[in-house]
């Protein structure tokens, strides 16, 4: 295994008499020169525990802040920040441990972008992630439908969303003409007293899946169901 100074010649790694003998004994007095100016590269991580996360439950996000050698930069502080206004503005500021890990938790009613960021200091240069879109999904909850159905009849549904959408598609195991969202949905939190009806009159347009917020084309008229 050959190890190499970040400035070298070629003659330190083939036979060759490159870069000349002139300028080949001044490169140490460079590799100090630059030493001097130069900062050691940092790098700062982030990363979701869940992306999308549930409406109600808060965003857990963690990294971890390291030099160009992957050595952990411990005891520093990473602020993390929100996109607001099309600014990034600090939230929270949050201490690395020993092994340069970092994590916290925020609270969110809404998708956001976030990113973290290490100014520098103690001969380490400023570092910032990329940022990070978080998704919020919409928490459901179905009133209780009617014990029984007329043939040919229909059904009126209601419920809430939150957080609040304008406009919202109901889907039901029999199809309908915005057939492309999901049919069935796991177990939801119940949402917080006020929220907008769930299948309140729309008015014509693109619509909003109840599932998964995606646009999909309106359905213009009740869907009948048959028993």
């Amino acid at each position: 295994m050959l190890h190499l100074n970040l400035i070298s010649g070629h003659r330190d790694a083939n036979s060759t008499d490159c870069p000349g003998s002139a300028l080949y004994t001044q490169l140490p007095t460079l590799r100090r020169q630059v030493a001097a100016i130069a900062a050691p590269l940092t790098s700062v991580g982030l990363a979701a525990a869940r992306n999308p996360v549930q409406f109600g439950q808060p965003i857990v996000l963690s990294g971890r802040l390291a030099r160009a050698a992957r050595t952990a930069i411990g005891g520093a502080p990473v602020a993390v920040q929100v996109l607001q206004a099309g600014a990034f503005s600090t939230v929270t500021t949050v201490a690395t441990l020993a092994d340069g890990s970092w994590s916290v938790t925020l609270p969110t009613s809404r998708g956001t972008t976030v990113r973290a960021l290490y100014a520098g200091g103690g001969g380490h240069a400023a570092a910032v992630s990329a940022p990070l879109p978080v998704a919020v999904a919409p928490a459901l909850a179905l009133a209780p439908l009617p014990a029984g159905v007329h043939r040919n009849g229909l059904v009126a549904v209601s419920g809430t969303i939150a957080p609040a959408k304008p406009r919202l598609t109901c889907c039901s195991n029999a199809g309908s003409a915005a057939a492309t969202g999901p049919r069935r949905a796991g177990p939801l939190a119940p949402p917080p007293a006020g929220s907008p009806p769930l299948c309140a009159p729309a008015p014509p347009g693109p619509t909003a899946c109840a599932c998964c917020s995606r646009a999909i084309p309106p359905t213009p008229r009740p869907r009948r169901l048959h028993r």
